[in-house]
């Protein structure tokens, strides 16, 4: 449901431009919601964290910043942080921080069928294998079923 025309993606080279391209995101006017994925490079220090978070203030914005699961125990400014893992056709979801909430606290949710793992299209088995062989004729299929003068 999302407007592709209205999104914009930014591939940064390095972890100064990735925080440069992400702050000035939070503080673009235009900008409904900021997602930024830090899985293979680092998450930000504690600092750098809290500028962003401060960006996204000023202009009641919102950011998500996905990380790697190795940065679970790093600290950060964050007013909500999740752990989400997928354990078969479920996802995992841990509260590691909340405002004003005990951390710990899980939730399974069944994945839609959407996001389940399916095979590449390439290993997929072909409509046609799946069709039991045609037994008359090409030409009486590609007729059309419905003459234009019949709508007139």
């Amino acid at each position: 449901g999302l407007d592709l025309s209205r999104i914009v993606f930014v591939h940064p080279h390095t972890h100064q431009e990735w925080l440069w391209a992400t702050e000035q995101a939070l503080r673009s006017p235009g900008c409904g919601a900021v997602v930024c994925w830090a899985a293979g490079r680092s998450a930000g220090r504690y600092a750098e964290l809290r500028k962003l978070q401060v960006a996204a203030a000023e202009r009641d914005g919102i950011g998500f910043v996905i990380g790697s699961a190795r940065s679970v125990d790093a600290s950060s400014p964050a007013a909500l942080r999740l752990m989400i893992e997928r354990r078969q056709d479920q996802l995992d979801i841990t509260l590691i921080k909340q405002r004003g909430a005990p951390a710990g606290q899980r939730v399974c949710l069944d994945m839609p069928l959407s996001l389940r793992k399916q095979l590449p299209l390439r290993e997929r088995p072909t409509v046609t294998s799946q069709l039991p062989p045609l037994r008359t004729p090409l030409s009486p299929l590609l007729r059309p079923a419905i003459r234009f003068e019949a709508w007139q």
